[in-house]
């Protein structure tokens, strides 16, 4: 399954794990706007 990451040049496999990085850090993002909204919610 990993034998993609070794026919990647250095930099583009950087640039793909930056990318996953970035994804995971904005799904997180959301979840906290989400959480946020609906504590928000709950106390009208």
């Amino acid at each position: 399954m990993n034998n993609w990451n070794e026919e990647l040049a250095p930099e583009e496999k950087a640039k793909i794990e930056n990318e996953i990085k970035m994804t995971a850090n904005e799904l997180i993002d959301h979840q906290e706007v989400m959480d946020t909204f609906l504590k928000w919610d709950r106390s009208f």
